[in-house]
């Protein structure tokens, strides 16, 4: 009977060796499926499974998503963190024992930018030189980028401490060193250190025509940061929109920067569809699940060289403002109230994007025909941060308890439309000079420009020179008091004498 099981059990592990490589391949691809979907998770669990049965890929994706998950999860605790850290690079430093390059180069990684004084330095170029060694590229550069970042780590103590003229020339003189180092690196094929090199030239426009060939060198080489530099500081080259589209559009790191420079090239040339196109684009945050993960042919590795093209936040919520004033407004395409308000939501402290929320849920800017003067809210908004800088100007905070309970709210551009149609009239009967036309202009100019909806007496300090101006609503009528030195734009000639 032992015989038996003991023939049964051969049979079973034959028949199961034969299907490995099948099992091996399924489990494979349902774990890249899920990291593309972005279930972190998921594709741990599956790699996780393979890291058991000796997979050495499988195991280098588990350490590469495990430490993942834990350095950008907000509820894993500073602990944990440093405990998977340990983990993960423990686990790299396994697999390159056992000859897997790539792990090499994510425990690298770990070190990248690490002081050029410190050991830690030291380890994660003896990482990059080893898999560079097995003939790793992406290896090679990591190494060419430390060194060459190492010469301003490097300045020495005395030179920390001079000041003036000397302290100045001795930064300079480690710069010039570093973009030496970076052109080196990009003679021997490196991309992002001829990406590098040619930044560095970009404020000596001779320089920089020099520097064109490593500029195009990086963008051929995929780096997004490259593409994105060279459609904009060599803007008469035929390839330069070209270029910012494949910034815009490149899978590892797309740039928000090129898509928002794309959106106002289109609007330049009143393409207000392309426009639009580019501005969905734009409002999108590149996706969180790939930040700092390469898909290299199904291994993962931890964190590329490429830097990242500015803040997500920044040029995505702008691109969301700009994308809901065009669906307000049904600009290059149809009314869409709820995907502007989504936007808005988004945007949320970007310019005035929380006001104008406000107003387009309560219906006042329904249809996007009354929506803010975009121009105006920007000036005023400059202009306010000025006056709250000087002491002897507070009156403008009074401004703002005045727009959140809604008793004025910024001037319009339909607002100055009706006013300017029946300024004319007004003006024929000459009956006051701040109601000339010219009044309007400084409205505008000014960014300081309001519409009163309800009745108000404004707050003492409100009153004195460089005051807001005011678009008064045909059915207030204001107290005297009112006309100081703030201005006022009567749609007619209702007021207390």
């Amino acid at each position: 009977m032992r015989s038996f099981f003991l023939v049964f059990g051969v049979v079973l592990a034959l028949i199961g060796a034969s299907f490995l490589p099948q099992v091996k391949e399924y489990r494979a691809e349902k774990a890249i499926t899920h990291f593309e979907q972005g279930n972190l998770k998921a594709a741990k669990r599956w790699y996780f499974f393979g890291k058991l049965q000796g997979d050495l890929i499988a195991a280098n994706n588990y350490h590469v998503l495990n430490y993942r998950l834990a350095r950008y999860d907000e509820t894993v605790s500073d602990k944990k963190e440093t405990a998977t850290r340990q983990k993960s690079f423990r686990g790299f430093d396994k697999l390159t024992q056992k000859g897997f390059v790539p792990a090499a180069y994510n425990a690298g990684m770990f070190y990248y930018r690490s002081s050029a004084n410190s050991g830690n330095f030291v380890k994660g170029l003896q990482y990059f030189d080893f898999a560079a060694q097995s003939g790793d590229e992406m290896s090679r550069h990591a190494a060419d980028m430390m060194r060459a970042r190492s010469h301003v780590a490097a300045r020495t103590a005395a030179a920390k401490a001079r000041r003036g003229s000397a302290a100045k020339r001795a930064r300079e003189k480690q710069n010039e060193k570093k973009y030496q180092a970076y052109k080196k690196s990009a003679d021997a094929g490196n991309g992002f250190a001829a990406y590098k090199y040619a930044n560095s030239t970009r404020f000596d426009e001779r320089e920089l025509r020099a520097a064109e060939k490593y500029a195009l060198m990086g963008a051929e080489a995929g780096y997004a940061d490259a593409q994105d530099f060279l459609g904009e500081y060599y803007p008469k080259r035929k390839d330069s929109q070209a270029w910012l589209e494949k910034a815009a559009l490149n899978a590892q790191n797309r740039s928000l920067r090129a898509a928002n420079e794309l959106a106002a090239r289109a609007a330049k040339k009143r393409d207000y569809q392309t426009q639009r196109k580019w501005l969905e684009l734009a409002s999108t945050p590149r996706g969180p699940f790939h930040y700092r993960i390469i898909n290299d042919s199904g291994v993962l590795r931890w964190r590329g060289l490429q830097s990242t093209i500015l803040a997500d936040v920044n040029n995505s919520k702008k691109a969301a403002y700009d994308l809901a004033l065009m669906q307000l407004d049904g600009k290059g395409g149809p009314v869409d109230r709820a995907g502007a308000i989504k936007n808005l939501e988004y945007a949320d402290d970007w310019d005035d994007a929380a006001i104008l929320l406000a107003d387009v849920k309560s219906g006042r800017n329904s249809a996007g025909k009354n929506s803010p003067n975009y121009t105006s809210q920007r000036l005023y908004k400059e202009n306010l941060k000025k006056i709250d800088a000087q002491k002897h100007r507070p009156y403008y905070s009074k401004l703002r308890p005045l727009v959140q309970n809604k008793t004025i709210r910024y001037a319009t551009d339909i607002d100055v439309k009706n006013f300017a149609q029946g300024v004319s009239t007004m003006y024929s009967n000459k009956k006051a000079g701040f109601r000339e036309w010219g009044k309007v202009e400084d409205c505008l100019r000014s960014g300081s420009c309001f519409y009163i909806e309800k009745p108000i007496m404004l707050p003492p300090d409100m009153f004195g020179a460089h005051s807001a101006s005011f678009i008064v609503n045909p059915a207030i009528i204001l107290p005297k008091q009112h006309l100081s030195h703030n201005k006022y734009i009567f749609m007619n000639e209702r007021q207390i004498p």
